[in-house]
């Protein structure tokens, strides 16, 4: 009969490696979905937040629940085809827009809004603010993927090989 390397590990190292495995993969696993980046703006007298994933997909049809600044829900709505939400705000003070799509994705963006009396903003660059939970790396989320993968082959054959050596003082 021929024997792989997994007929090599003592029969309790077998299930210490099954173990491991099996309790790395109950871990969340956050890398796997999509990041999202949430912006938000002022417009005249309109506030607005735009929702996108981190590829530039926009967040279609999203939930969206914005809050006032006393903490409670000032506006409840659907995000447009582009992600898009927009409100009047009541005062001044900080509003808050939350995006969900329904999939476990979820953004976030604050706007600060001052009311003064007849004066309208026109929602230029400087008015934009990014959102707080935005992801900034410049690294993609292909190679964040790609190192992900080999730590866990790095992981695994650090185990191995230390089971390996175990067994190797044990036959001598």
């Amino acid at each position: 009969m021929k024997k792989t390397f997994i007929h090599l590990l003592p029969r309790q190292g077998r299930w210490g490696a099954a173990l491991a495995i099996m309790v790395l993969l109950a871990l969340p696993q956050p890398a796997l979905a999509h990041g999202v980046v949430a912006q938000s703006g002022k417009g005249g007298d309109t506030a607005w937040a735009q929702c996108n994933y981190d590829d530039g997909e926009p967040m279609s049809f999203a939930e969206v629940k914005v809050t006032g600044p006393s903490k409670s829900v000032h506006q409840v709505g659907h995000a447009d085809r582009q992600g898009r939400f927009a409100w009047f705000p009541a005062g001044s003070g900080t509003y808050t827009a939350v995006f969900k799509d329904g999939l476990g994705h979820r953004g976030q963006v604050e706007l600060t809004w001052s009311a003064t009396p007849g004066s309208l903003s026109t929602g230029t660059p400087e008015d934009q603010e990014s959102s707080p939970n935005a992801d900034s790396s410049s690294v993609s989320r292909w190679s964040r993927a790609v190192w992900g993968i080999s730590a866990i082959f790095w992981l695994s054959g650090l185990i191995f090989w230390l089971q390996a050596r175990r067994l190797k003082r044990k036959t001598q």
